[in-house]
């Protein structure tokens, strides 16, 4: 179940980057606990996915506040939709 997490990572990150801009989005990803991005910029998750993806969320809103999670869930909703066993417990209000 590794896959749907990575996915959501990657598309979290990718969805920030449009925001922050490259630099300051991957490094703030870099910060979050279980989460791996290589010299390529591959996302992948290591260990408890749903964990992994909170502590993602958490990074971001340490920047940007309470609406990056409102656009953490935006970047990661259609994936979100594909995978309706998936629960993040930060989106469960959207």
């Amino acid at each position: 179940m590794a896959a749907p997490f990575d996915d959501i990572a990657t598309a979290i990150v990718n969805g920030q980057r449009k925001m922050m801009g490259d630099a300051p989005a991957v490094d703030t990803a870099r910060k979050a606990a279980g989460l791996n991005i290589d010299a390529g910029g591959r996302i992948m998750i290591v260990g408890d996915g749903v964990a992994a993806i909170e502590s993602l969320i958490k990074a971001y809103s340490g920047v940007s506040g309470p609406l990056a999670e409102r656009m953490c869930f935006m970047a990661a909703q259609s994936i979100l939709k594909a995978n309706p066993a998936v629960a993040i417990p930060t989106f469960s209000r959207f």
